[in-house]
């Protein structure tokens, strides 16, 4: 017995635990392949030699981030919970028969750990695996346990479509038009592209195509979202007079939050800048309706509340990450808090609605950008909540939410006044439950003025790609009905800062530390990137950055069709603090992903079209490995 196996149990930062995990799997899976039970798994399954332990990651990591526990706590019904409601959920697979190996790594391994360690719930563990093992194929390719995601890709993948767009880059990739038809008829939609007429098209219009005819059919199927609106709705929303806590609570719990961040702000984590877990049960209970949960190790998205909150702080430009040595920090930025204090109560709802159901975005909660926005995921599923109310018998009903709208949205249906939820007492080591749900006539009669209005822009806000706009696209349809919302809210457009930026530059074990004035363009540090690891130019490239909002931004190939390009995009203009990372990535074949992180700015050095390679550590790879001159 070697591993301390609760050397994470006291890390509190998902981010930490996450980065601590790689290295907490490697020393057990090294203990594991050497052990009989290792030795006789791999004999049955030599193809796995390669990729052991992947299951056993997968398994502490959904563990930790939705059951909120680590290896030695874990229960037969949380591992229940993981293998059969989160890996297909989760989990995608390139063949059917890749779901063949999973329960027998699984099952070695707590045999494993019962054998040696002895945890306390093995034994009961070991008994599940076993009686799952018969119906673990079927469960994990059953396409209806699979989630919102996971159906988009497994359709995508069966029809030999491609869905990104970066993958479009070569001229001789071609795509059947047919099969993104099909695709859209599969996912439930009617596709107007007519493959007689339309015999042939370039893989990037095939694609565009295909997003705007996915786009219309999601929006077909939810037509029943809205009627028109009656006189006894538009009276209602004439009526209301928006207060701190009317139609809901949103503008005091939002003002709660502003008050806790402060003037000097709080410390957050380091990779999605999320609010401290020792913070978030006392910023709990100072919500006008805290959230009961059971939970050790809570992280923010087991507050649902604050979780929605956080976003349209993030959203609306209010909250700025900044950064203190190695820390970061989340700050209130004064100005746009002083145009905040100005405002009247009607501008403040309609300025945090529109921040919401347009411009929300799961990826400034967790960072992976969702391509379905806040306000698309509560109407489309408005037509699911019963205005007779809903009754919520157990977790599992509720799991439902969890993906389409969202926890986080769903409190903040509650926050502004849309539906009432009725919670309950948590069960033991589990999060916020609802016992019930019920839409309000005020959400009635605002999701049907909005809708139109929503389906007229497209469902897109042009602030996807420029934040400086004002929030003002719900305006003409809300302010007839609220006529104090007069002021709008405007972050000011990314300002140039002038000097020389000095970047590091890691690829693998290696890095480079480059300089470059802030007049030249990022496809020049492009260049120079390659250089400093002597890679040819002969492929595509592409960067990716955050925004204000922390939202990704992605700046193109020249010679690509798709905008904005790197050319066109000066060092100077881009959203960076010291401390920020650059994502490059080279050969869209070969994947060489650097990671640029800002260390310094000198505003006082004025040199222009200025670039060197200032210093170097470490052997760059090879770029073509198995390359032989012919």
């Amino acid at each position: 017995m070697t591993i301390d196996l609760h050397r994470l149990d006291s890390i509190d930062d998902c981010d930490e635990f996450i980065e601590a995990l790689d290295d907490y799997v490697e020393d057990l899976v090294g203990e594991f392949v050497d052990t009989t039970e290792g030795k006789a798994y791999l004999a049955k399954y030599p193809n796995m030699d390669d990729s052991v332990g992947s299951w056993i990651y997968h398994l502490l990591y959904l563990g930790y981030n939705y059951e909120s526990v680590t290896l030695p706590q874990m229960n037969a019904t949380q591992v229940e919970a993981i293998v059969t409601k989160l890996f297909p959920r989760k989990i995608m697979l390139v063949e059917p028969d890749d779901a063949n190996s999973t329960i027998p790594e699984l099952l070695a391994f707590w045999r494993f750990l019962q054998r040696v360690y002895k945890p306390t719930h093995g034994a009961k563990v070991v008994k599940l695996l076993e009686k799952l093992q018969p119906k673990f194929k079927s469960i994990m390719n059953d396409s209806s346990n699979f989630g919102i995601g996971k159906s988009f890709l497994s359709e995508a993948m069966s029809t030999g479509l491609n869905l990104e767009p970066d993958s479009f880059t070569g001229s001789n990739q071609s795509i059947d038009i047919q099969s993104i038809a099909n695709l859209i008829n599969t996912l439930g939609g009617k596709s107007s592209i007519d493959p007689s007429t339309q015999p042939s098209k370039s893989p990037r219009s095939l694609f565009d195509t295909f997003r705007q005819e996915l786009q219309a059919s999601m929006w077909e199927s939810s037509e029943n979202t809205a009627q028109t609106i009656s006189p006894d709705a538009e009276a209602l929303l004439t009526q209301t007079v928006i207060t701190e806590t009317c139609p809901g609570t949103i503008l005091k719990d939002f003002q709660t939050l502003l008050k806790f961040i402060g003037e000097k702000g709080i410390a957050v984590s380091a990779n999605n800048h999320s609010l401290p877990m020792k913070s978030l049960g006392e910023l709990n209970q100072l919500l006008s309706e805290p959230v009961a949960i059971d939970l050790k190790r809570p992280i923010q998205k087991y507050y649902p509340p604050i979780d929605g909150l956080y976003l349209i702080l993030r959203t609306l430009g209010l909250g700025q990450i900044r950064t203190q040595g190695k820390k970061y920090l989340l700050i209130l930025d004064p100005n746009l808090l002083s145009i905040w204090n100005d405002f009247n109560p009607t501008e403040r709802y309609c300025t945090l609605l529109e921040a919401w159901l347009i411009r929300g975005n799961t990826e400034i909660l967790d960072g992976k950008n969702d391509r379905i926005n806040s306000g698309s995921k509560c109407f489309q599923s408005w037509s699911t909540i019963s205005s007779k109310g809903q009754k919520i018998p157990n977790y599992e009903e509720q799991r439902t939410f969890s993906y389409f709208p969202g926890l986080y949205n769903l409190a903040l249906l509650k926050l502004f006044g849309f539906i009432q939820i009725d919670s309950g007492k948590p069960a033991a080591g589990k999060g916020w439950r609802i016992k019930s749900v019920k839409k309000l006539p005020f959400g009635d009669a605002l999701i049907s003025t909005l809708f139109d209005a929503y389906k007229k822009m497209g469902m897109y806000s042009e602030a996807e790609e420029d934040p400086s706009l004002p929030i003002s696209e719900f305006k003409l349809t809300l302010q007839p009905y609220f006529t104090e919302w007069k002021q709008v809210f405007q972050l000011p457009a990314n300002e140039t800062r002038s000097g020389v930026y000095v970047f590091k530059v890691s690829l693998q074990k290696c890095w480079r530390q480059i300089a470059i004035s802030s007049d030249l363009t990022l496809d020049i540090l492009g260049d120079t990137i390659r250089a400093s690891v002597d890679f040819d130019d002969d492929h595509m490239d592409l960067f990716t950055y955050k925004n204000q909002l922390g939202r990704s931004i992605q700046a193109h190939h020249p010679y690509s069709s798709s905008k904005p390009q790197s050319d066109s995009i000066e060092i100077g203009d881009l959203p960076l603090e010291i401390g920020s990372s650059i994502e490059y990535l080279f050969d869209f074949g070969d994947n060489w992903k650097f990671d640029l992180q800002l260390e310094q700015i000198l505003a006082e050095d004025t040199r222009q079209k200025y670039v060197e390679i200032l210093d170097s550590f470490g052997t760059a790879p090879e770029q073509y490995p198995n390359y032989e001159d012919e």
